[in-house]
């Protein structure tokens, strides 16, 4: 009985829940209202996040205090929204969205380059598996997809469509 009573006394000490403490939290100012689709920190420092309006405006914003303080950029090239990001071993970063808009930069995001994949589709995400050869992935609705095989110059080398949505 003695036994009984420590089992029931033991298990209805160790079974509760761990007590929830608030912590502060510091709202940080993006300096934009466009809507944001991907973030990805380079370093503890250097972040960028990348999104805008769909048919209006590309916008990328970046970061060089670990997130706390943001300067945008827009594109005059690339008037719409991006929705995907890839980062190569190397560092670079390739944004694409809309009609196949391509912005890339090779210097942490410092400065950006524009160009197209003449296909127009909608770019959800993409990156250079090798100095000469992208891969950027499209979708239609999560309905069809398409993965197109690029060159340094952003040619179409080859594309395959599948019936299903791809994300990245």
């Amino acid at each position: 009985m003695l036994v009984f009573i420590a089992v029931a006394v033991l298990s209805t000490y160790s079974c509760k829940k761990d007590v929830l403490r608030f912590k502060k939290v510091q709202q940080l100012n993006s300096n934009t209202t466009n809507r944001l689709n991907h973030i990805h920190f380079l370093s503890d420092s250097v972040c960028i996040a990348a999104g805008g309006i769909q048919f209006a405006q590309s916008e990328v914003i970046r970061s060089v205090d670990g997130g706390y303080t943001w300067v945008a950029n827009s594109f005059a090239d690339a008037p719409k929204e991006m929705f995907g990001m890839g980062v190569t071993s190397n560092g670079d970063i390739y944004l694409s969205g809309v009609d196949g808009d391509v912005v890339y930069s090779k210097d942490a995001g410092a400065s950006w380059q524009f160009n197209r994949i003449n296909d127009w589709l909608v770019y959800v995400g993409g990156s250079f598996i090798t100095q000469d050869t992208g891969i950027f992935v499209s979708s239609v609705l999560q309905r069809e997809s398409t993965i197109t095989r690029v060159d340094a110059n952003f040619k179409i080398l080859d594309e395959q469509t599948f019936q299903f949505g791809l994300n990245d």
